[in-house]
């Protein structure tokens, strides 16, 4: 993917020359023996990792791949993507009703809301017990202006033109993208805009056979300390990734990635981009996945890995799987 500013920042890194060596240092004189001091307490370079890293089953519950996220989506790994995206929406844009697509935590409508990107903002969730749990999730202070409401994005209807659609893992539970996107597009007022966090890879999870191939060479290199399933039982190692079958992935996992490849497509027929961040995972999400608290204490390794992983989308090996964007209805 030509033209990402992350990779260009890291091709940057790469022509740096390396650090000179350190002059040698002046031989001195022997000195007369001495008692010899106590050891130092170690000090640690860097903190711990947590428990909860160190169970981490997914990319996405370990801070090393988050910060790098961050850093691919707004140039900065201490600045969030709605951070970001608020930056990007403009004032006309800002201060009016929004409506989130998916009900999950809602720390993202929340923060959305603290920084001014919307007034009001209105939570779809497919279940009464959905809404109980974002509702339990939402801060005393923002509880009068976000709300959860049992709906199907299909078939909701807004009371008012919105500013602000929140589409985060929603798009890709969706049987129709298009016709979603397109009543999206309609519930817009003109300037409103979209934010974007989905995955856009292959639909039921049916890998190309460059991904499996880079993966599973990729787990074939790594230890056995690294490899252990994490979700399994226990030992168990991780050696390989296969395709689903799509049948019984359809049975098991009916709102998971349906028509996830016609995502992007229906994206640019129906809005108008802003911004486009592919943040890669054609690679690390299969990779990770079961074994990422093995890598808890090891970010070079993490970052490493997931540097691999947006050089290979640049050069075309792989697409990305994952698509952070901000797109706006045209006035």
């Amino acid at each position: 993917m030509s033209g990402d500013p992350f990779l260009e920042r890291l091709k940057e890194r790469a022509k740096r020359p390396p650090p000179s060596p350190p002059a040698p240092a002046p031989v001195a004189s022997p000195a007369p023996a001495a008692e010899p001091e106590p050891p130092a307490e170690p000090v640690d370079a860097a903190p711990k990792p947590s428990e909860g890293e160190r169970r981490a089953i997914a990319f996405w519950q370990s801070p090393v791949a988050n910060a790098f996220i961050r850093e691919r989506i707004s140039g900065d790994d201490q600045v969030s993507p709605a951070s970001f995206f608020t930056t990007l929406t403009g004032e006309a844009a800002r201060g009016g009703a929004a409506l989130s697509l998916r009900a999950g935590d809602p720390q993202l409508e929340c923060e959305l809301l603290r920084l001014g990107a919307c007034a009001r903002v209105t939570i779809l969730a497919e279940t009464p017990e959905r809404c109980q749990y974002v509702g339990a999730r939402i801060p005393d202070e923002l509880r009068a202006r976000a709300r959860p409401e049992q709906a199907e994005a299909l078939e909701f209807t807004p009371p008012e033109p919105l500013s602000l659609v929140i589409a985060n893992s929603a798009l890709h539970r969706s049987p129709d993208p298009d016709a979603l996107l397109s009543r999206i597009a309609g519930w817009l007022a003109p300037g409103g805009m979209v934010y974007v966090d989905e995955f856009v890879g292959p639909n039921r999870f049916q890998w190309t056979e460059a991904q499996v191939e880079i993966v599973n060479q990729l787990l074939g290199a790594l230890p056995e300390e690294l490899r252990l399933d994490l979700a399994g039982t226990a030992g168990q190692l991780k050696s390989e990734i296969r395709r689903p079958d799509p049948e019984r992935f359809s049975r098991d996992h009916p709102a998971e990635a349906v028509a996830s490849e016609r995502i992007r497509a229906a994206l640019e027929a129906n809005l108008e981009a802003v911004a486009l961040r592919p943040y890669g995972g054609a690679i690390y999400h299969q990779l990770f996945a079961r074994i990422m608290g093995n890598f808890a204490g090891r970010p070079e390794l993490v970052r490493a890995i997931l540097s691999f992983d947006a050089i290979l989308t640049e050069r075309g090996v792989v697409d990305s799987d994952y698509l952070w964007a901000a797109y706006r209805k045209p006035s």
